[in-house]
């Protein structure tokens, strides 16, 4: 049987682990020509609720409703009558 992964909106209660998934999805980059900012850098817990609050943060859950990546969306600017946004998508744990 298929695991069933869904997309959701964060909700408060996912936030605590962001902060983790964060970090794995980061060591997936060590040895690779990228920012050492990329490797030691975190979003704030401050940062995801507020996000989390806007709409702009998302979830992928397990099919235990346990968060396994996220999808983090700043708003930009007005384009016409369209919100740009810029995303950064994070990958699962291990």
């Amino acid at each position: 049987m298929e695991a069933k992964y869904s997309i959701e909106r964060a909700q408060p209660e996912h936030l605590h682990t962001l902060p983790e998934i964060e970090r794995h999805a980061a060591a997936l980059f060590e040895g690779w020509s990228v920012p050492k900012s990329v490797l030691e850098d975190s979003t704030s817990i401050e940062d995801f609720a507020t996000a989390q609050a806007a709409g702009l943060l998302w979830v992928a859950v397990s099919p235990q409703h346990q968060p396994v990546g996220f999808a983090l969306s700043e708003y930009t600017k007005f384009i016409g009558k369209k919100i740009a946004t810029k995303s950064s998508l994070k990958a699962p744990r291990p």
